[in-house]
């Protein structure tokens, strides 16, 4: 093994469990938001909202590793430079999807209507579409950079 692998597997390694608990907290928001809304929805809002909280937790963890300087994504545009529009692709996805937990976060916290439980619910499974989305496109990234199938611990 070269010395240029040794960082390489440790990238992938901690972007396996990154991801791992970035996907768990998804099924978490995704089990409190098909929770009925009615006839409580202050206490449905509650628990979507610490789901979203646990997400957004897990999402800040992810990107804070994946772009950091020993990260994954640095580490893709230093020994594969023709993906770096790629990366750029993905970090501005970490933005988005930060800003998503954000908002879905803010609507939780604001809920004060049965009638918002529709809204927020929708806004919960765009955000995670988005992240299942997020996923597939790094898991390609990944692959295309290294030859490593950084899902196989799913």
């Amino acid at each position: 093994m070269s010395d240029d692998q040794v960082p390489i597997e440790a990238a992938v390694s901690r972007s396996r469990a990154d991801r791992e608990g970035v996907r768990q907290a998804g099924a978490s928001l995704d089990a409190a938001l098909s929770r009925p809304g009615l006839p409580f929805p202050a206490q449905w809002a509650a628990r979507v909202g610490e789901a979203t909280r646990h997400l957004g937790v897990a999402f800040e963890r992810h990107v804070r590793q994946a772009e950091g300087d020993d990260g994954m994504l640095n580490d893709i545009t230093r020994t594969a430079p023709r993906l770096a529009h790629a990366v750029s692709q993905i970090e501005l996805e970490h933005q988005q999807i930060l800003e998503a937990i954000s908002t879905l976060q803010a609507q939780t916290d604001a809920l004060d209507d049965s009638a918002q439980v529709p809204e927020i619910r929708e806004s919960g499974l765009i955000l995670l579409k988005s992240i299942a989305a997020h996923r597939y496109r790094g898991a390609d990234l990944a692959f295309e950079a290294y030859s490593v199938d950084i899902e196989a611990a799913d």
